[in-house]
């Protein structure tokens, strides 16, 4: 998939400058602009006549022995890390109380999984996310600064 965003877009939903969240590194990014576009009322269009090319694992390493594996498993702990975090900073920065709690027992599921998995098969990504507990104030000052700037709208 590939978004275009209309400059006016990039502008009205940019924060301290940035379009992409640094904070995200990687993994997400997209996302979070998107979901900050629809909060602040902006709508997209799907067309699926487009077509673009997206290669994928420029630094990943073409490796037969992942075959079969769920795509998480195929990246080392830091990406995983990036990855889960990522997750969580996102909700923090732009889910709504209600629709949070709506979704809860689905959000609690895939945690669960997600945890399962990590601790099982991935375990040196828990203390690699513990380096990226700090994010979390720094998402929570985000989210007020994007509330502003959604009511604003």
């Amino acid at each position: 998939a590939v978004a275009l965003y209309r400059r006016s877009v990039v502008d009205a939903i940019s924060l301290d400058g940035e379009f992409f969240d640094s904070d995200f590194f990687a993994f997400g990014e997209d996302f979070d602009a998107g979901w900050r576009a629809r909060r602040m009322g902006w709508t997209c269009r799907y067309q699926p006549s487009a077509v673009a090319l997206h290669f994928r694992g420029g630094t990943q390493k073409d490796d037969s022995r992942g075959a079969g594996k769920p795509q998480m498993a195929r990246r080392p702990p830091e990406i995983q890390a990036h990855i889960v975090k990522n997750r969580y900073l996102m909700m923090i920065k732009n889910e709504r109380a209600g629709s949070f709690l709506v979704h809860l027992p689905f959000i609690l599921a895939w945690d669960l999984v997600i945890w399962a998995y990590l601790i099982i098969f991935s375990p040196a990504t828990v203390p690699i996310l513990w380096t990226h507990r700090h994010l979390v104030g720094r998402a929570l000052d985000k989210r007020r600064r994007c509330s502003r700037m959604f009511r604003s709208r």
